[in-house]
């Protein structure tokens, strides 16, 4: 007790060293993790829908492939609405904090399902949570989906791991409890849901004899159930026969773009050093620092204290020692020794695609570690505490005390803990940068999303070089990265691009009103060598400032705002003349996926373009809710256009198809929640019947 005591006060206190800055009063908001200004997040509904406004730079994409994680973002925007919290209360209570809360639990859950003797369970806590891997992440601002997947993957591993081992009677309450949560993994991120069937089916590889049954019960009916209650975005790929992986472009399935993201060497790897460590810059990988290579040691040399008479516990050690070398061998991607099997892995093996950056399978490495590290210490521990004295030369000298604190093992176990500490010191003196340093959004955004919000006419934002994090995005004004837009990354070529002739028309069509240079207070965008120029800041200014087509609007301090003349609206009509007549219709956005439409005195003919990016499945539904037999028709490669069925005036709906299968989904997956919640109770109260 004494010992856990100890242990758990070290715990705490690094931990607050560590998060200190994570519920302090100034905005966590780096790398993915972005701000979102009340405005924004009244947008946001409980019910998911097909089309986001979002993806495609601001254009808008098919989002079903992607909607795994849309109620982990989602739910706590809702209730954070009804209790008025703004987004820096939302993101303390509901990710921040069950990030912390889940892994240290989650962590634990494991090592003493594994080691329910041992008492070196808050170990397993403190290696998870405090490693290189995971500070990166959660640094780079990762908090979101992969943070929270990777607090909870120990949990349902065990559960899986249960599920192996329990007796038959009880496998199927098991199963259902293990698909229930397999399914909150996949709302999280579902790469580490596939990661998670590679675990679990190493495990179950090295347990004999086991029925065709018991595997139903350990693969068919957890992944049955998560496969139903995430119907709502399965179903919608499915009969849309749209490939996830092409709306992401041709660099996330490119085999140069693995080799590019295959940061970690084998040294990092089987170190647990995140190769970006610590300064967390994209693509600087330091050199390797030598106290990491301590940690494989410790972890592996848990074999050698394996009981042979204790079969379990040598398949476990086994197991994990298995599964680290296996996510090492992954996670160093493409370089050395034999990185030409991820390359095959990627082109070859269903799903793999998603692994473009190798260092996800980190994730194994940090769970075999946080396992077989403890086991070591404890074993070294229960030596150490035998030991009484040591003979030399019929000398006889005592190295250990009785006290029950001061001795030999607790200085063994402080020792430990002060050496990993140790080799995540720059966490603990607060020289991490991303989300470990809180900020404050600069008054001049504040002004702009004022300035934006007061407009009630749709319109776009094209932000050079790139949208900046606290830069104002809402669906009627949604911000467009220039970078991305044009396919450019440096200044010189995209200075050139808006020069081009034809890109002030192309803006106009894309409803872009404002061309915005935004201040660069996180010193994260306008970078040469690494680090942020000034005079590349004001060159950028400088050279807009020159295009002729551009009027200079207002300027919020250093956010500088040019106005675009003549922009379309989110629709438009084009007619045989090629004269534009905008006074013709008007149109009412019901919500992301149906626009309803009224046109007057139009010709049979005219076309009627619909600026969000070109998808064949929206269509004109008619009065009489009929869909008009012609889809949407690429208009300059770019949006969706329709031509007008009759003369006349008269009204339709613009609609989005693959929403019909996401409803369909949606019922499936409440009416499978519902069967799985009423299946689960009935079997624990026949359980509990049985003993009585």
């Amino acid at each position: 007790m004494k010992k856990n005591s100890i242990f758990l006060i070290l715990f705490l206190v690094f931990f607050a060293l560590i998060f200190r800055e994570w519920f302090s009063l100034g905005i966590i908001s780096s790398g993915d993790f972005n701000y979102y200004y009340g405005p924004s997040l009244k947008e946001y509904m409980f019910f998911p829908f097909a089309w986001d406004w979002q993806q495609h730079f601001g254009l808008g994409a098919f989002s079903s492939p992607f909607a795994w994680i849309y109620y982990d973002f989602v739910t706590p925007v809702i209730i954070g609405r009804l209790f008025s919290l703004d987004w820096h209360a939302i993101s303390e209570i509901f990710y921040f904090s069950p990030f912390l809360i889940i892994t240290f639990y989650s962590s634990i859950y494991l090592f003493k399902k594994i080691f329910d003797q041992s008492s070196f369970y808050l170990l397993a806590a403190f290696i998870y949570l405090f490693n290189t891997y995971i500070l990166m992440m959660v640094g780079g601002g990762q908090i979101v989906g992969i943070s929270l997947a990777y607090a909870i993957f120990p949990f349902v591993l065990a559960q899986f791991i249960e599920l192996i081992n329990v007796q038959n009677l009880k496998s199927i309450s098991q199963s259902i409890k293990t698909g229930l949560f397999i399914t909150l993994l996949i709302f999280f991120d579902l790469r580490f849901a596939y990661i998670l069937v590679v675990a679990v089916f190493l495990y179950f590889s090295l347990v004999i004899k086991q029925s065709w049954q018991k595997s139903v019960a350990i693969f068919v009916i957890p992944f049955g159930i998560a496969g139903l209650l995430h119907a709502f975005w399965i179903l919608p790929i499915l009969m849309t026969h749209q490939n996830p992986v092409d709306s992401l472009g041709g660099a996330y399935k490119s085999l140069s773009s693995v080799t590019y993201f295959s940061f970690a060497k084998f040294e990092n790897a089987i170190g647990l050093l995140h190769p970006n460590w610590p300064e967390n810059v994209f693509g600087k990988v330091n050199f390797m620092k030598s106290e990491f290579l301590i940690l494989p040691i410790l972890a592996f040399s848990s074999v050698l204290f394996i009981d042979k008479k204790n079969k379990t516990e040598a398949r476990d050690v086994l197991y994990f020692a298995f599964l680290g070398l296996f996510g090492i061998f992954l996670a160093k991607g493409t370089n050395d020794p034999f990185g030409f099997i991820y390359l095959w892995l990627f082109q070859q093996v269903p799903g793999f695609i998603m692994f473009r950056d190798p260092t996800k399978w980190y994730t194994f490495i940090a769970i075999a570690y946080s396992v077989l590290i403890p086991f070591t210490v404890w074993k070294v521990y229960e030596l150490l505490k035998k030991l009484r004295e040591i003979s030399f030369f019929n000398l006889k000298f005592f190295v250990n005390s009785k006290n029950a604190v001061f001795n030999l093992q607790n200085l063994f176990m402080v020792f430990f803990v002060f050496f990993w500490l140790f080799t995540v010191r720059q966490a603990v003196f607060g020289q991490l940068g991303g989300t470990f340093k809180s900020t404050v959004v600069p008054s001049e955004y504040i002004s702009f999303e004022n300035f934006l919000s007061n407009q009630s006419q749709f319109s776009r934002t094209l932000w050079v070089p790139t949208t900046q994090r606290f830069g104002f995005s809402s669906q009627n004004h949604p911000a467009i990265s220039s970078e991305e837009f044009f396919t450019v990354y440096d200044e010189p070529s995209l200075i050139k691009k808006l020069n081009q002739p034809g890109t002030e028309k192309l803006l106009q069509e894309s409803g872009v009103k404002y061309i915005v240079i935004p201040t660069d207070s996180q010193k994260e965008i306008f970078l040469k060598d690494n680090l942020y120029s000034a005079k590349l800041y004001k060159q950028t200014v400088l050279a807009v400032s020159k295009i002729q087509w551009l009027k200079k609007l207002k300027q919020f301090n250093n956010l500088v705002i040019f106005e675009v003349q003549n922009p379309q609206d989110h629709f438009w009509i084009f007619v045989k003349n090629n004269l534009l007549k905008n006074e013709s219709f008007s149109y009412k956005k019901i919500n992301p996926v149906l626009y309803s439409v009224s046109v007057k005195n139009v010709k049979k003919g005219d076309l009627l373009v619909f600026s969000e990016g070109f998808d064949q499945h929206w269509v004109i539904v008619d009065e009489s809710k009929r869909i008009h037999k012609e889809s949407s028709l690429p208009y300059d490669k770019r949006f969706n256009s329709f031509v007008l069925p009759q003369d006349g005036s008269y009204t339709f709906d613009i609609y989005y198809t693959p929403q019909k299968w996401i409803n369909i989904g949606i019922v499936i997956s409440l009416i499978s929640l519902g069967f799985v919640c009423i299946s689960f109770i009935i079997i624990i109260m026949s359980s509990k019947k049985k003993k009585i």
